[in-house]
């Protein structure tokens, strides 16, 4: 083997470095270890500390202002000659699922996640104010839990207009529509319940009037068999109702629970749990015949549904037919069909489109769904339509709560490097160092 280095004569060294004297080689000199002064350390903790400012100002700058990002695709709606507008905003959302004492009970950190996940949705919905809607409506499944006690229920609630305070301060029309965790399933559902939820948050059936459209929000939870059967009665009425309004009037349906769908459409297959009695005890859609009744006979022109935390777009194919002047509906963006009626019978074949919107829990990305209508311009006249409707539908997303989770980690550890830093540039440094 090779001898040391230290081992190597003169002669041989010269051979290996010819540019070197002689006198030059023999034991290598031993070298005093590096020891960083203050300044070094100071030096390397300003690059440290500027190396994450930058990405961490630009972060903390988007999760702020996202909702800048996102923004409406259609012109702004036109005052009409009697003072009303022609055309509209609206912000959908859905599953908020406001926690309380089980969670706060969970663990030791239970209240601060319902803190941070109450100011977490307020800032989804306060951005989504920023873009100045013309209506709000959340799909359903408001709070965690149907069976509260009184004095709980009503902590929640109060939170959740707190959540949704800017709505309110705008001037805003909130549509809040029953979930099966505000009520619950077909088989547990009673009168006290709907009371109870309506005293909070609005009624759960109704239809109502906006902006030239007929909009539809059904307690769906009632749809399928349930135990109270005048309360069924009573959501079914209600719907019946709807079916009765002029079709030339577009339809859009709220629901909770989605229209039924074939295996494969959306991330679950459709599923109906029963009791003995036939009323349901759960279920992730609503029942074949349910939806055929809702596609056929109230003939909506758009559904929008929650439930499905993962979001879910479909196109039904409806199979009813209208006369009359009917609603045109043109297409914006790709993500809506054509509809056009008058004609033939094949003409007046119904697309309709059913929105399934994300939720908008931190586990989700704080979804939001943005859809908009203006009058479309007559190809004939170069007028607008009262019936003929250009639409468009978009999401606007926030972050999972675990981005905003490192975010703050990482901000806290800038804050103690930054501590540091201060060490480093004063006296105490020469002390420690």
């Amino acid at each position: 083997s090779a001898p040391p280095f230290s081992s190597l004569s003169t002669p041989r060294l010269s051979i290996l470095f010819p540019s070197l004297p002689p006198s030059s080689f023999g034991r290598l000199p031993h070298t005093r270890p590096f020891m960083p002064t203050c300044s070094h350390l100071r030096d390397y903790l300003s690059t440290l500390l500027l190396f994450l400012l930058i990405p961490l100002l630009a972060l903390t700058l988007f999760l702020s202002q996202y909702s800048l990002t996102c923004g409406w695709s259609l012109r702004p709606p036109s005052p009409l000659e009697n003072g009303d507008l022609a055309g509209a905003r609206i912000v959908f959302l859905a599953d908020p699922q406001i926690e309380g004492d089980a969670r706060a009970n969970s663990d030791a950190l239970g209240n601060v996640a319902n803190d941070i996940n109450d100011y977490y949705q307020k800032h989804i919905v306060e951005s989504m104010c920023r873009l100045s809607p013309d209506m709000v409506v959340v799909l359903g499944d408001l709070l965690s839990y149907q069976k509260l006690s009184e004095e709980e229920h009503q902590r929640r609630a109060k939170r959740y207009r707190w959540i949704t305070s800017c709505v309110h301060e705008l001037g805003i029309p909130l549509i809040n529509v029953a979930g099966n965790h505000d009520i619950g399933y077909g088989s547990e559902i009673s009168d006290s319940e709907i009371t109870r939820f309506e005293s909070a948050f609005g009624p759960s059936n109704f239809n109502f009037h906006f902006r030239g459209h007929l909009f539809v929000n059904v307690n769906s939870q009632l749809l399928d068999e349930s135990t109270d059967r005048l309360l069924r009665n009573q959501t079914w009425s209600s719907l019946n109702e709807a079916a009765t309004f002029d079709n030339s009037i577009p339809k859009i349906l709220l629901t909770h629970i989605p229209l039924h769908k074939r295996k494969g459409i959306c991330a679950d297959d459709p599923t109906i749990r029963r009791r003995n009695d036939r009323t349901v005890l759960w279920q992730n859609f609503l029942s074949p015949n349910a939806t055929e009744f809702i596609l056929d006979s109230v003939a909506p022109d758009f559904v929008f549904s929650g439930h499905d935390h993962q979001g879910c777009h479909h196109v039904h194919p409806d199979r009813s037919t209208h006369g009359g002047t009917g609603v045109g509906r043109t297409r914006n963006g790709g993500s809506i069909g054509k509809r056009l009626f008058g004609g033939s019978p094949a003409e007046m074949q119904r697309n309709v489109p059913e929105f399934t919107l994300r939720s908008m829990m931190g586990g989700f990305g704080g979804y939001a769904g943005l859809f908009e209508f203006v009058p479309a311009p007559s190809q004939s006249l170069g007028t607008t339509s009262p019936h003929s409707y250009t639409y468009h539908f978009g999401s606007c997303s926030f972050v999972p709560m675990v981005i905003i989770t490192v975010m703050w980690v990482t901000w806290l550890s800038w804050l103690v490097l930054a501590c540091v830093w201060v060490v480093f540039s004063s006296p105490l440094c020469r002390v420690l160092v």
